[in-house]
């Protein structure tokens, strides 16, 4: 068993797991290597120590996938909560208000989508959160000068011309380094959750997560992916990508 932080008695983790799903058809519940995708998480978080986790949901299917843990509480995810266009936070919002977190607890949301987060990225990301900030998971990017959108016109755009004059002719080395948000893990006092109503905050924290650990299932492929590395994983091998 990992070493608990003194801190953890006062951190509840909220995974959101709603029902539907357009890329992959109950997903939260979809088998990886032979366990329900969001046990993955629950997994993560008992290794870590976290001791009080909120399931937000609406499907019979999550709220069985998580019998046999201890100090797993279900929050019933009202409908208007589990449409598409609700952002995870807002579920994740409605648990803390429900179960009454007070303000000086941390709050963890934890997506189920990512289950090569670790239990040491839910400890790490913890002891770096500060008083009215947030820590967001985040992976390096491509480089901004090798981004491109298609404009109104229909024709590609660069978005490093105003990193300098240079613009899209920049050489990597030239450039900053960009980072995705992962999606993996989000840390704030909950709080600072009820002020900002959301862990995009200014002088967010960042968690620098490798890319392999950053995984984040969203589509098919995404999903065969994560099939090829935890069968990989589990023949006692280990990634270093």
């Amino acid at each position: 068993m990992p070493p608990l932080l003194k801190r953890l008695p006062r951190t509840v983790c909220v995974v959101p797991a709603r029902a539907g799903s357009k890329g992959i058809p109950n997903k939260n519940t979809t088998l990886l290597s032979g366990r329900p995708l969001i046990q993955w998480t629950l997994d993560a978080i008992k290794l870590a120590g976290v001791t009080h986790t909120l399931v937000t949901t609406d499907s019979q299917d999550v709220v069985k996938a998580t019998k046999g843990y201890n100090g797993v509480q279900i929050i019933d995810r009202p409908p208007e909560m589990a449409k598409d266009d609700v952002h995870a936070f807002y579920p994740t919002l409605h648990a803390i208000d429900q179960w009454d977190v007070p303000d000086s607890w941390y709050v963890l949301m934890l997506l189920p989508t990512s289950p090569f987060r670790s239990y040491h990225d839910i400890q790490e990301a913890l002891k770096i959160c500060e008083s009215d900030r947030s820590v967001i998971g985040v992976c390096e990017s491509n480089p901004l000068h090798v981004l491109r959108y298609i404009n109104s016109d229909g024709y590609l755009d660069g978005l490093a011309s105003a990193e300098s004059s240079e613009g899209n002719n920049l050489q990597r080395q030239n450039v900053r380094q960009m980072y995705v948000v992962n999606g993996a893990i989000f840390v704030a006092h909950a709080g600072t959750l009820r002020r900002h109503r959301s862990f995009h905050i200014k002088r967010a924290i960042p968690y620098i997560m490798p890319p392999y650990r950053s995984l984040d299932i969203n589509t098919k492929g995404d999903y065969y992916l994560a099939r090829l590395m935890s069968d990989y994983m589990l023949r006692g091998n280990k990634l270093n990508i």
